[in-house]
C-alpha cells in the first residue's frame, strides 16, 4: 500500500477514534425524580416534577420534551431551581438562553433552561434540583360511559438513568376508580427508554367533565396510545458503531481489491512515451475501441472516430460546407455541414460499421448533415449513432480488460437483501408507530439523496485512471455523511424497529457504493487503461505546442480521446500556418508537419470545421452524451443540551 493511501487510512482511523471517544465525554443522570400529579374535577392534570439532575461535562443545562398527543393541550406554569446555600427555590425567567437561570421554548414541546455558561468550567458530577409545574388537558378520554387515563409520568426519551423515581397521583373525589386513590409508585434505577405508564378506567360522578377528549368510535382509541418507547441507549450506540465499523471494513476491502489489480500504480510518464510505445500500445487497436476503453463509455467521440477512420481508409470521402454568418462574414464551425460519399459498396461494411453507414446514408451513397436530420425529423424518430456502437464496443472492451470469471457478478445481492430487510422493517414500523412516519421519511430521503450522489462519484472513480485519490475521497463522502446522519438520527430516540430498519438501509447503501467502486478489470485491463490515459495526456500536452510531435494519421485517435476542445484551440492558433508542410499528406511527418488530419479533412484550420461538424453529426438527433468540441466523454423526553 502506498504511503499516501496509508496516511489517508490512518487519518480516517484517528477521526473515527476521536469521534468514538467523544461519545462518553459527558454524562447525565437523575438522583431523584418525584412527580406529584392531581386530576381535577374537569379532567385537567396538574403536575409538579422535582428533578435532581447530576451533570458531568460541558452541559449547557436541562431539557424537557413533552409528548403532546392529539386532543391534548399543555399549559406551562413555572420552573424553579433549589439554591443549595439558602435552601430556597428561585424561579427561573422566561428569556434568552444566553443567561443562566433563563428558560425558553425551542419549539412547541421542547423546553430548555440554562445552567452553565460556555465560558464556565465544565460540571463535575454537579447535582442541581429543578421543579417544573404544568398542567395538561385532554389526558382523560371519554370511551362510552367511562373515561380512560393512559399517561406516562416518567419521560422515557432521556440519556440517563433515574436512580429513584416516585409518583403520587390523586384524582379529585368526583372521579371513581376500582384501584382506589391516591396511586403511589416507586421505582429504583429506571433505565433510559423506560417510563411509568398509569392506565386507569375512571367514572365521573356528574358525567360532564370539561377537559376531556371525545372518541366518536371505539376504534379511534388507538390514536391516544402512548408513543413508542425509544430504543435502549446501548442499542443506539451499538447500531451507530456497527455502521461505522461496516464503513471501515468495506473501505479496507475496497483498498485491498484495488491494490491487488494495480489501480494505485502511477501512470506511465509522458516522457517515456515514444512512437514505438504508441504503436504497440495505442495504434494496435481501432481508435473507437481506444476511446471506449479509456473512459468505459461510448459517446459521440467514438462515433466521430469511426467516421474519421473510414475517411482515412478511403472507404468514404468527405468535405465540409462551412457556415458563414451573413453581413458579418464570421465562420461558425459548429454549424458547418458535413458531406460524405461512399467510395466502396455498402455491402463491404459489416458489424457496427454497417449499422452506422445505414443510419447515415439514408438517401443513397451520398449524404450530408442536413439530409440526415431532415430524414429523421420527417419520420418523427431520432437517430443516436452512439447507441448503435455501444453494445459491440462494450463487448470488445470487456474482451480486452476483463477476465471470463467475474467475481463481482452478484455484488448487488447483499445490497438487495439488506435493503429488503430494511424496507419491511420500516413498512411495519409505519403501521405500528405512525408518530414516527416523519422521522422515517426524512431518514430514507437523506439516504436516497446521498446514494444518488454516491453512485455518480463512484462511477467517476471506477471509470477513470486519473486523480484517483481525489475521486476516491469524493466517492467516500456520501457514505461517510450517511453514517454521520444515522448517528444523528439515533440521538432522536426513535423506536427500536425504526432504528434497526434505518440501520439496514444505511448498511445497504454503504455496501452498494463500495461494491460499485471496485474495478471490474483484471490486472492487464487496468494496465491498458492506465497506458491509454497516459497516451491521452501525452497528446493533450503536444496540442499545446505550435509544432506538436503528432502525425495526421493519428487524427481519429485524437477524436476518440475527446480532445476536441484542445484541437479547436490548436486549429484557431496554429492551424493556418504551423502544419502546412503536412497538408494533404495523410501520414505526415509529425515533426512540424501536423496539419490536423491532412488533406482528407481539409488540413490546417479546415480540419477544425470538419471535426466540429463530425461531432455534431455523431451526437445524433437526440443524445445524452456530452456535446460540443471537446473534453472527455462521460462522466417526549428530557435531559441536557
Amino acid at each position: 500500500m502506498s504511503p499516501k493511501i496509508l496516511s489517508i487510512l490512518t487519518g480516517l482511523f484517528l477521526l473515527l477514534s476521536l469521534g468514538a471517544g467523544s461519545i462518553d465525554a459527558r454524562s447525565l443522570y437523575w438522583q431523584v425524580m418525584d412527580v406529584q400529579a392531581r386530576l381535577d374535577r374537569d379532567g385537567r392534570l396538574h403536575v409538579q416534577e422535582t428533578q435532581t439532575m447530576v451533570f458531568d461535562g460541558d452541559w449547557n443545562g436541562g431539557e424537557r420534551r413533552f409528548a403532546i398527543r392529539p386532543g391534548q393541550a399543555l399549559h406551562f406554569e413555572r420552573l424553579q431551581r433549589l439554591d443549595p446555600v439558602t435552601g430556597n427555590f428561585r424561579e427561573l425567567e422566561n428569556g434568552p438562553l444566553s443567561s443562566v437561570d433563563n428558560y425558553a421554548w425551542q419549539d412547541t414541546t421542547t423546553l430548555r433552561w440554562r445552567s452553565r455558561l460556555p465560558s464556565d468550567p465544565p460540571f463535575l458530577n454537579t447535582a442541581i434540583t429543578y421543579v417544573l409545574e404544568y398542567s395538561l388537558s385532554g389526558v382523560v378520554v371519554r370511551d362510552g360511559d367511562t373515561y380512560l387515563l393512559d399517561h406516562d409520568f416518567a419521560f422515557p426519551d432521556r440519556s440517563g438513568v433515574i436512580q429513584r423515581f416516585s409518583l403520587t397521583f390523586e384524582p379529585d373525589t368526583v372521579w371513581q376508580t376500582k384501584e382506589g386513590s391516591p396511586v403511589h409508585r416507586e421505582i429504583a434505577n429506571l433505565a433510559p427508554g423506560q417510563g411509568l405508564v398509569i392506565r386507569l378506567r375512571l367514572q365521573h360522578a356528574t358525567g360532564d367533565p370539561q377537559e376531556t377528549a371525545n372518541l366518536s368510535a371505539p376504534g379511534e382509541l388507538s390514536r391516544f396510545k402512548t408513543a413508542p418507547p425509544p430504543a435502549p441507549r446501548w442499542l443506539q450506540f451499538l447500531l451507530s458503531g456497527l455502521v461505522w465499523l461496516t464503513l471501515a471494513v468495506l473501505a479496507v476491502w475496497l483498498f485491498i481489491h484495488e491494490r491487488r489489480t494495480g489501480r494505485f500504480q502511477p501512470l506511465p510518464s509522458t516522457e517515456e512515451i515514444t512512437r514505438e510505445w504508441l504503436k504497440n500500445t495505442v495504434f494496435r487497436l481501432p481508435p473507437e475501441v481506444v476511446g471506449a476503453t479509456w473512459d468505459k463509455q461510448t459517446s459521440q467521440h467514438e462515433v466521430a472516430a469511426v467516421i474519421a477512420r473510414l475517411v482515412q481508409e478511403q472507404r468514404m470521402s468527405s468535405w465540409v460546407e462551412e457556415f458563414i454568418l451573413p453581413f458579418f462574414n464570421i465562420r461558425i464551425a459548429r454549424l458547418a455541414a458535413l458531406h460524405m460519399t461512399l467510395r466502396v459498396p455498402r455491402s463491404s461494411f459489416s458489424g457496427y460499421e454497417r449499422k452506422l453507414i445505414d443510419g447515415l446514408f439514408v438517401a443513397g451513397d451520398s449524404t450530408d448533415t442536413r439530409t440526415i436530420r431532415k430524414y429523421y425529423r420527417s419520420r418523427g424518430t431520432v437517430f443516436n449513432p452512439a447507441a448503435e456502437l455501444a453494445e459491440p464496443l462494450d463487448k470488445k472492451v470487456e474482451q480486452l480488460t476483463r477476465s471470463r470469471i467475474n467475481s463481482l457478478k452478484y455484488f448487488w445481492a447483499p445490497t438487495a437483501i439488506l435493503a429488503a430487510i430494511g424496507f419491511f422493517l420500516l413498512l411495519t414500523n409505519a403501521f405500528i408507530h405512525q408518530s414516527e412516519i416523519i422521522l422515517e421519511v426524512v431518514g430514507l430521503f437523506l439516504l436516497i439523496f446521498l446514494w444518488l450522489f454516491g453512485v455518480g462519484f463512484t462511477l467517476k472513480y471506477r471509470n477513470s485512471a486519473e486523480t484517483l485519490i481525489l475521486n476516491l475521497l469524493l466517492m467516500f463522502l456520501p457514505p461517510t455523511l450517511a453514517a454521520v446522519g444515522f448517528s444523528l438520527i439515533v440521538t432522536q430516540s426513535g423506536s427500536t424497529l425504526l432504528l434497526i430498519g434505518l440501520f439496514f438501509f444505511t448498511v445497504a447503501m454503504i455496501h452498494n457504493i463500495c461494491s460499485l467502486a471496485k474495478t471490474r478489470d483484471n490486472s492487464e485491463g487496468v494496465l491498458l487503461c492506465q497506458q491509454l490515459t497516459a497516451a491521452r495526456k501525452y497528446f493533450k500536452q503536444e496540442l499545446q505546442k505550435a509544432r506538436p510531435d503528432l502525425e495526421d494519421s493519428w487524427f481519429p485517435y485524437l477524436m476518440a480521446f475527446g480532445l476536441g476542445e484542445q484541437m479547436d484551440r490548436w486549429f484557431s492558433q496554429y492551424g493556418g500556418s504551423a502544419g502546412m508542410a503536412g497538408a494533404g499528406d495523410s501520414t505526415g511527418t509529425g515533426i512540424s508537419g501536423f496539419s490536423g488530419g491532412g488533406g482528407q479533412f481539409g488540413g490546417g484550420g479546415a480540419s477544425g470545421a470538419w471535426m466540429a461538424a463530425a461531432q455534431s453529426l455523431a451526437a445524433g438527433s437526440s443524445s445524452s452524451s456530452s456535446g460540443g468540441g471537446g473534453g472527455s466523454s462521460g462522466g417526549g423526553g428530557g435531559g441536557g443540551w
